[in-house]
Protein backbone atom coordinates (compact mmCIF):
# COMPACT_ATOMS: atom_id res chain seq x y z
CA UNK A 1 0.00 0.00 0.00
CA UNK A 2 1.74 3.57 -1.21
CA UNK A 3 1.06 5.39 2.11
CA UNK A 4 2.87 8.18 1.23
CA UNK A 5 0.44 8.13 -1.76
CA UNK A 6 -2.48 8.14 0.80
CA UNK A 7 -0.49 10.81 2.91
CA UNK A 8 0.13 13.35 0.04
CA UNK A 9 -4.15 13.29 -0.16
CA UNK A 10 -5.31 13.24 3.37
CA UNK A 11 -7.21 16.02 4.05
CA UNK A 12 -6.52 17.73 0.68
CA UNK A 13 -10.13 19.73 -0.61
CA UNK A 14 -10.65 17.86 -4.18
CA UNK A 15 -9.04 19.64 -7.18
CA UNK A 16 -9.34 18.42 -10.63
CA UNK A 17 -5.77 17.88 -12.33
CA UNK A 18 -4.07 18.71 -9.01
CA UNK A 19 -5.82 16.29 -5.89
CA UNK A 20 -8.17 14.59 -8.10
CA UNK A 21 -9.50 10.95 -7.12
CA UNK A 22 -8.80 9.45 -11.15
CA UNK A 23 -5.29 10.78 -10.83
CA UNK A 24 -4.62 9.50 -7.14
CA UNK A 25 -5.88 5.39 -9.01
CA UNK A 26 -3.58 6.13 -11.78
CA UNK A 27 -0.76 6.61 -9.49
CA UNK A 28 -1.45 4.36 -7.08
CA UNK A 29 -1.61 1.40 -9.65
CA UNK A 30 1.47 2.76 -11.03
CA UNK A 31 -0.38 3.48 -14.67
CA UNK A 32 2.00 5.29 -17.08
CA UNK A 33 -1.26 7.28 -17.95
CA UNK A 34 -0.53 9.04 -14.53
CA UNK A 35 2.45 11.11 -15.47
CA UNK A 36 0.43 12.14 -18.74
CA UNK A 37 -2.16 13.57 -17.50
CA UNK A 38 -1.47 14.73 -14.35
CA UNK A 39 -1.57 19.15 -13.88
CA UNK A 40 -3.26 18.67 -17.49
CA UNK A 41 -6.58 19.89 -16.76
CA UNK A 42 -8.57 21.77 -14.30
CA UNK A 43 -12.32 20.85 -15.12
CA UNK A 44 -14.36 17.47 -14.64
CA UNK A 45 -14.96 17.88 -18.19
CA UNK A 46 -11.62 18.38 -19.15
CA UNK A 47 -10.81 15.33 -16.97
CA UNK A 48 -12.62 13.88 -19.15
CA UNK A 49 -11.49 15.34 -22.31
CA UNK A 50 -7.81 14.59 -21.63
CA UNK A 51 -8.56 10.55 -19.98
CA UNK A 52 -10.15 9.85 -23.60
CA UNK A 53 -7.17 11.60 -25.76
CA UNK A 54 -4.53 10.01 -23.17
CA UNK A 55 -6.14 6.24 -22.26
CA UNK A 56 -8.54 6.15 -25.94
CA UNK A 57 -11.22 5.38 -23.25
CA UNK A 58 -13.97 7.81 -22.51
CA UNK A 59 -13.29 7.44 -18.12
CA UNK A 60 -11.38 5.74 -16.37
CA UNK A 61 -13.87 3.13 -15.29
CA UNK A 62 -13.21 1.62 -18.82
CA UNK A 63 -9.37 1.28 -18.63
CA UNK A 64 -9.72 -0.43 -15.10
CA UNK A 65 -12.11 -2.64 -17.05
CA UNK A 66 -9.76 -3.45 -19.49
CA UNK A 67 -6.22 -3.81 -17.40
CA UNK A 68 -7.69 -5.07 -14.08
CA UNK A 69 -9.56 -7.29 -12.15
CA UNK A 70 -13.03 -6.52 -11.51
CA UNK A 71 -13.75 -7.95 -7.84
CA UNK A 72 -17.34 -9.16 -6.06
CA UNK A 73 -17.44 -6.97 -3.64
CA UNK A 74 -17.21 -10.10 -0.63
CA UNK A 75 -13.89 -10.42 -1.81
CA UNK A 76 -12.95 -6.76 -2.09
CA UNK A 77 -9.65 -6.52 0.12
CA UNK A 78 -7.47 -3.48 1.03
CA UNK A 79 -5.82 -2.04 -1.86
CA UNK A 80 -8.40 -2.75 -4.06
CA UNK A 81 -9.69 0.33 -6.21
CA UNK A 82 -13.52 1.54 -5.69
CA UNK A 83 -15.20 3.33 -8.66
CA UNK A 84 -18.66 4.60 -8.45
CA UNK A 85 -19.95 3.81 -11.75
CA UNK A 86 -23.04 6.57 -11.19
CA UNK A 87 -20.81 9.74 -10.29
CA UNK A 88 -17.87 8.83 -11.97
CA UNK A 89 -15.41 8.56 -8.94
CA UNK A 90 -13.15 6.33 -7.12
CA UNK A 91 -11.25 5.53 -3.93
CA UNK A 92 -9.08 3.07 -2.44
CA UNK A 93 -9.89 0.25 -0.65
CA UNK A 94 -8.45 -0.20 3.60
CA UNK A 95 -9.98 -2.75 4.94
CA UNK A 96 -13.45 -0.90 6.96
CA UNK A 97 -12.84 2.15 4.80
CA UNK A 98 -12.04 3.80 1.43
CA UNK A 99 -9.87 6.43 0.96
CA UNK A 100 -11.85 8.89 -1.20
CA UNK A 101 -13.02 12.34 -1.09
CA UNK A 102 -15.84 12.84 1.62
CA UNK A 103 -19.01 14.46 -0.31
CA UNK A 104 -20.05 16.63 1.75
CA UNK A 105 -16.84 18.01 2.99
CA UNK A 106 -15.24 17.44 -0.15
CA UNK A 107 -11.58 16.68 1.58
CA UNK A 108 -9.71 13.52 0.48
CA UNK A 109 -10.25 11.22 3.93
CA UNK A 110 -11.07 7.48 5.02
CA UNK A 111 -14.54 6.91 4.77
CA UNK A 112 -16.45 3.88 6.68
CA UNK A 113 -17.95 1.35 4.04
CA UNK A 114 -21.28 1.52 6.01
CA UNK A 115 -21.72 5.14 4.55
CA UNK A 116 -21.28 3.87 1.10
CA UNK A 117 -23.78 2.51 -1.39
CA UNK A 118 -21.71 -0.25 -2.34
CA UNK A 119 -24.59 -1.31 -5.37
CA UNK A 120 -23.16 2.01 -6.83
CA UNK A 121 -19.65 0.81 -6.92
CA UNK A 122 -17.21 -1.37 -9.25
CA UNK A 123 -14.65 -3.17 -7.37
CA UNK A 124 -11.23 -3.45 -9.50
CA UNK A 125 -7.50 -5.05 -8.70
CA UNK A 126 -4.51 -4.26 -10.17
CA UNK A 127 -3.05 -8.01 -12.12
Amino acid sequence: MNMELLNRYNGKPHSCGVYDCNLMVLEFLSMPEYEMMKGTFTTRMGGFRVAKKVTGYPTLLHLLIERCEEIEPAYARAGDVFYNVEEHNCGIHLGSRVFAVDKEKQIYMAIHTSNLNLNKFKIFRGK
